[in-house]
């Protein structure tokens, strides 16, 4: 290479990727595939969790040279603290001190913007003093949150305490969705989890709804200690931001599973335990809560310092595909595919046509409304209980296999990645298989011949070979996912000849219920 462009040349390598010993800046988690990053001014004390968070570029566009410098194939995985430990993050930090370092007054700046303001690195470069940044007030989000007294809240029972944001501060994010706060003045140990949305408000406000109306269970998460509110600048209305609950600190048992199982603490009277208690809930909810619940996966279960399960989020968004009956997941294909703009007219219709027959009947018609994932709102009764059923099998396997999830994800890594993949077993009791086998048919396994190693994906040449393939990879990839659209097509279209054909047949020759799982576990 010519000097101009060579590495070895001081003005193409990025000045440091060292740790600053002190810090103005700090990164909780990411999430977006390694676009957005919960930063957070450590210099501002007490900071309200005003959830402004960083957004980069789309990685398509970065020069390729750089995205090997810092990381970015191998960081994009990440979604919690791990992803600190990876060179973009360490470029990010450093081109937040520079730029607020710039601005006069920066603190104030900060704290008058609307609540899920974001921070836009225009172009990535080596320079940390070439990125251009621009802030996004997010006026439309506050258009779109409302006031307390228009929501539907159950006021037989008095509401929780109301809390402006800021009287909360700032410990550190979870996820997207959850942050450690402390009320200021409260006692350093009294800390709760800050539940909000800076995407859709319409999920947070259904989620508060269920957990204000839904009587209490002992493995649920408890009733909303307080309601947070904010004045907003767009039409000066107080409106609600979200809500504080108990923090769990053991955490869900996505981490705790496999953690116990390689330390070989996972007692089997734990697991069995933790199985009854999730069904029961199950049990609870169907009864005397929303009747439903479609998002049955690990993350969603914590662990109290009693060693018992809690259940969390009840936005009703839907679940992952790892955890998705095969009906919950053509169903969902259809209501993404219909709008999707690469498809052409052709193709598209055929979509256009599945979803106004079997969809479109079902979802509320105004956008601002929520009743449910889109699958589970077009589904009759048999064929939720059915899909219920496939997320608790799915779920019996994690727990007694002691793993973190069905299968390595393509697109992020767990803190414990699983070492087996569904339906194989190699820990659970003989009699408990044929259970999770009953709940879960229809298996198919879109994903089995595309794996993740390390930061790597590989298509196989079968299902029954590691062997990769050497040739031809990205036409495979489409065939594989044509034929898996295929599937959806036709069993979408074939409903309502064989709606009993999602549903699991117990060993009666009935339906199975959740009664009968129960009885299994017991």
């Amino acid at each position: 290479l010519p000097w101009n462009e060579s590495h070895l040349n001081p003005k193409n390598r990025i000045d440091s990727l060292t740790p600053v010993q002190t810090p103005t800046w700090r990164i909780d988690g990411s999430t977006g595939l390694g676009t957005q990053f919960f930063t957070v001014p450590t210099f501002i004390s007490p900071l309200p969790p005003l959830r402004i968070d960083t957004f980069l570029p789309d990685l398509a566009y970065w020069p390729a040279k750089l995205r090997l410098d810092l990381n970015l194939n191998e960081a994009f995985l990440f979604q919690d603290s791990r992803i600190v430990h990876f060179d973009i993050c360490q470029h990010v930090l450093r081109v937040l001190e520079f730029w607020s370092a710039s601005i006069s007054n920066f603190e104030n700046m900060y704290r008058a913007l609307p609540f899920g303001s974001r921070i836009m690195f225009e172009n990535m470069s080596k320079d940390i003093r070439s990125i251009r940044i621009r802030v996004i007030r997010t006026h439309d989000l506050e258009r779109q949150l409302l006031p307390l007294a228009a929501l539907k809240l159950n006021r037989l029972n008095p509401l929780p305490e109301i809390l402006d944001i800021s009287q909360l501060t700032l410990i550190r994010r979870f996820q997207d969705s959850a942050s450690l706060i402390r009320i200021i003045g409260s006692d350093e140990n009294d800390v709760a989890v800050f539940k909000t949305l800076s995407d859709t408000p319409k999920y947070l406000y259904h989620e508060l709804e269920i957990l204000l109306t839904m009587s209490e269970h002992a493995n649920i998460i408890s009733r909303p200690r307080h309601i947070v509110t904010k004045h907003c600048g767009f039409g000066g209305k107080v409106a609600v931001l979200g809500f504080t609950i108990q923090y769990h600190k053991q955490g869900s048992l996505r981490d705790i599973l496999p953690f116990r199982s390689l330390h070989g603490a996972l007692a089997w009277e734990h697991q069995v335990k933790w199985a009854s208690q999730v069904v029961k809930t199950l049990q609870h909810i169907k009864a005397k809560g929303p009747g439903w619940y479609c998002d049955l996966r690990l993350d969603n279960i914590l662990l109290s310092d009693a060693d018992d399960v809690i259940l969390i989020d009840f936005e009703q968004r839907g679940v992952l595909p790892a955890f998705a009956s095969p009906m919950d997941n053509y169903l969902q294909y259809v209501n993404a595919l219909v709008n999707e703009p690469s498809l052409d007219m052709t193709m598209r219709k055929e979509y256009i046509d599945l979803y106004d027959l079997h969809i479109r009947p079902f979802v509320p018609k105004k956008r601002d409304q929520h009743q449910g994932c889109v699958p589970w709102l077009c589904m009759s009764k048999s064929e939720r209980e059915a899909s219920e059923l496939y997320m608790v099998g799915r779920l019996l396997w994690c727990i007694f296999e002691g793993v973190s999830a069905p299968q390595k994800e393509l697109w992020m890594e767990y803190l414990h990645e699983p070492d087996i993949a569904f339906p194989e077993f190699r820990r659970t009791p003989k009699q408990l298989r044929e259970l999770i086998l009953s709940c879960t048919p229809g298996w198919t396994g879109v994903d089995k011949l595309l794996q993740r190693k390390a930061f790597k994906l590989k298509l196989l040449v079968s299902s029954d070979s590691k062997e990769p393939r050497k040739e031809g990879f990205l036409g495979d990839l489409v065939e594989m996912w044509q034929r898996e659209l295929d599937r959806a097509s036709a069993f979408v279209k074939s409903r309502g000849d064989h709606t009993s054909s999602a549903n699991v047949k117990s060993h009666k020759g009935g339906r199975l219920t959740l009664d009968d799982v129960l009885q299994k576990l017991e």
